[in-house]
Protein backbone atom coordinates (compact mmCIF):
# COMPACT_ATOMS: atom_id res chain seq x y z
CA UNK A 1 0.00 0.00 0.00
CA UNK A 2 0.89 3.57 -0.66
CA UNK A 3 -0.24 4.91 3.16
CA UNK A 4 2.49 6.86 4.61
CA UNK A 5 2.37 4.48 7.92
CA UNK A 6 3.70 1.31 5.69
CA UNK A 7 6.26 3.49 3.60
CA UNK A 8 7.93 5.26 6.79
CA UNK A 9 10.80 3.63 7.92
CA UNK A 10 10.80 4.93 11.98
CA UNK A 11 14.61 4.03 11.94
CA UNK A 12 15.68 6.92 9.12
CA UNK A 13 13.91 9.62 11.62
CA UNK A 14 16.49 11.91 13.39
CA UNK A 15 14.81 14.85 13.79
CA UNK A 16 11.39 15.98 14.77
CA UNK A 17 9.77 18.97 15.34
CA UNK A 18 5.84 18.60 16.94
CA UNK A 19 6.15 22.23 17.96
CA UNK A 20 3.39 24.67 18.61
CA UNK A 21 0.79 21.35 17.93
CA UNK A 22 -1.37 22.00 21.23
CA UNK A 23 0.00 18.53 22.25
CA UNK A 24 -1.03 18.16 26.09
CA UNK A 25 -0.01 14.55 26.56
CA UNK A 26 3.22 12.09 25.48
CA UNK A 27 1.74 8.89 26.47
CA UNK A 28 3.53 7.04 23.78
CA UNK A 29 6.99 5.51 23.86
CA UNK A 30 8.33 7.78 21.12
CA UNK A 31 12.13 7.10 21.96
CA UNK A 32 11.22 2.85 21.88
CA UNK A 33 9.67 3.51 18.28
CA UNK A 34 12.39 6.15 17.31
CA UNK A 35 15.27 4.66 17.99
CA UNK A 36 17.43 7.63 16.48
CA UNK A 37 16.37 10.09 17.00
CA UNK A 38 18.74 12.47 18.07
CA UNK A 39 16.32 15.77 18.01
CA UNK A 40 13.08 16.33 19.51
CA UNK A 41 11.06 19.57 19.59
CA UNK A 42 7.83 19.62 21.85
CA UNK A 43 8.28 23.27 22.66
CA UNK A 44 5.23 25.93 22.65
CA UNK A 45 2.67 22.91 23.29
CA UNK A 46 0.00 22.27 26.49
CA UNK A 47 2.03 19.76 28.36
CA UNK A 48 1.38 20.73 32.13
CA UNK A 49 2.24 18.14 34.03
CA UNK A 50 5.45 15.56 35.24
CA UNK A 51 2.74 12.56 34.56
CA UNK A 52 1.99 14.06 31.16
CA UNK A 53 5.66 12.91 29.98
CA UNK A 54 6.16 9.80 32.61
CA UNK A 55 5.54 7.61 29.81
CA UNK A 56 7.45 9.10 27.54
CA UNK A 57 10.74 8.79 29.86
CA UNK A 58 9.78 6.07 32.17
CA UNK A 59 9.38 3.05 30.45
CA UNK A 60 13.14 3.56 28.66
CA UNK A 61 14.63 0.18 29.63
CA UNK A 62 18.28 0.95 29.14
CA UNK A 63 18.60 5.26 29.44
CA UNK A 64 21.72 4.77 27.97
CA UNK A 65 20.79 3.83 24.32
CA UNK A 66 18.66 6.63 23.73
CA UNK A 67 20.33 8.98 21.19
CA UNK A 68 18.09 11.90 21.65
CA UNK A 69 20.47 14.29 22.92
CA UNK A 70 18.94 17.92 22.15
CA UNK A 71 14.83 18.18 23.82
CA UNK A 72 13.12 21.29 23.98
CA UNK A 73 10.01 21.80 25.76
CA UNK A 74 10.25 25.53 26.77
CA UNK A 75 6.70 27.65 26.22
CA UNK A 76 5.06 24.56 27.93
CA UNK A 77 2.72 24.82 31.40
CA UNK A 78 4.93 22.06 32.66
CA UNK A 79 8.52 24.61 32.67
CA UNK A 80 6.48 25.85 36.13
CA UNK A 81 6.95 22.72 37.37
CA UNK A 82 9.39 23.14 40.21
CA UNK A 83 11.17 19.30 39.15
CA UNK A 84 10.70 19.72 35.67
CA UNK A 85 14.43 20.36 34.21
CA UNK A 86 16.08 17.79 36.80
CA UNK A 87 12.99 15.38 36.17
CA UNK A 88 13.64 15.35 32.55
CA UNK A 89 17.50 15.28 33.16
CA UNK A 90 17.57 12.79 35.43
CA UNK A 91 15.18 10.33 32.91
CA UNK A 92 17.38 11.34 29.64
CA UNK A 93 21.51 10.87 30.75
CA UNK A 94 22.23 11.23 26.81
CA UNK A 95 21.08 14.72 26.93
CA UNK A 96 23.58 17.16 25.63
CA UNK A 97 21.19 20.42 25.37
CA UNK A 98 17.92 21.12 26.62
CA UNK A 99 15.37 24.02 26.43
CA UNK A 100 18.06 25.67 24.04
CA UNK A 101 20.76 25.32 26.70
CA UNK A 102 23.78 22.77 27.17
CA UNK A 103 23.94 20.20 29.65
CA UNK A 104 26.26 21.16 31.80
CA UNK A 105 28.46 18.84 33.89
CA UNK A 106 27.24 21.13 36.76
CA UNK A 107 23.62 20.38 35.85
CA UNK A 108 24.40 16.33 36.02
CA UNK A 109 25.94 16.88 39.27
CA UNK A 110 22.96 18.71 40.71
CA UNK A 111 20.85 16.32 39.13
CA UNK A 112 22.24 13.76 40.77
CA UNK A 113 22.49 14.77 44.12
CA UNK A 114 18.72 16.30 43.54
CA UNK A 115 17.79 12.21 42.64
CA UNK A 116 18.92 11.18 46.14
CA UNK A 117 16.70 13.94 47.75
CA UNK A 118 13.60 13.41 45.91
CA UNK A 119 13.17 9.96 45.25
CA UNK A 120 9.87 10.11 45.90
CA UNK A 121 9.40 12.27 43.14
CA UNK A 122 11.11 9.78 40.72
CA UNK A 123 9.56 6.76 41.62
CA UNK A 124 5.44 8.21 43.51
CA UNK A 125 5.34 4.06 44.15
CA UNK A 126 7.51 3.36 46.26
CA UNK A 127 6.25 3.05 50.30
CA UNK A 128 8.38 3.78 52.99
Amino acid sequence: SNNIKNRLDYNNILWLDLSFNIITDISIDLLKILTNLTTLYLHANKISKLSNIKNFIKNINNPNEIKLKSLSMYGNPIEESKHYKKYILYHLPTLTQFDSSLVTKQDRKLVEVWSQTYRKVLNPEEED
